[in-house]
């Protein structure tokens, strides 16, 4: 019988040439600075979510105030989208979508929010999962969200956009007549 055979040792590691050992230092920044903002991302989605609790909190106060009344109260939400919009320097319209993916995010694709969390994908990312699904039914959406994220961890944001759009007519046909009719 021969010998068992012994293992190889690895070649000796090549340095990496300067040039490239450049542009792979600064590639591993960017990357990290990705998963950072993903993570701010995140952070800011729950606030935003946290934001219309506020407004929520508010209506109800003022109903509360006046039981007589009933007029549709937007002054709290005028209020709310008002200061952060000063504060983050930003206009009102751009405040309101980020107050409208932030509910999303929370309520209706946890997972979604905790790949954005773990920088595993980015706010494009996560708006076009949350634009794709929109008309979903709520038995489908936790399908569709895990069909997705497997694709978004791998293309970019136009491609999922895409992808999910398919995906989302595949588990809710439906859903291709209702954005028709809309």
């Amino acid at each position: 019988d021969p010998p068992p055979a012994q293992p190889l040792d690895p070649p000796p590691a090549q340095p990496l040439d300067p040039h490239w050992a450049e542009l792979s230092a600064l590639v591993t920044r960017v990357s990290a600075n990705r998963v950072a903002m993903s993570r701010l991302h995140a952070e800011r989605a729950e606030m935003c979510a946290e934001a219309l609790d506020l407004i929520a909190r508010r209506v109800a106060q003022r109903q509360a105030a006046h039981p007589a009344r009933e007029v549709g109260d937007t002054i709290p939400l005028r209020e709310v989208l008002a200061e952060l919009a000063a504060a983050l320097r930003v206009g009102e319209r751009t405040v309101s979508g980020w107050l409208g993916d932030g509910a999303a995010l929370v309520d209706d694709y946890p997972a979604t929010l905790r790949a954005l969390r773990e920088g595993r994908i980015d706010e494009r990312h996560a708006s076009a999962i949350i634009d794709a699904g929109a008309l979903l039914d709520d038995d489908v959406r936790a399908e569709y969200e895990r069909h997705v994220l497997v694709v978004a961890e791998t293309a970019t944001a136009p491609e999922l956009r895409d992808t999910a759009r398919v995906i989302a007519a595949r588990l809710q046909p439906s859903i291709v007549e209702e954005a028709r009719r809309d």
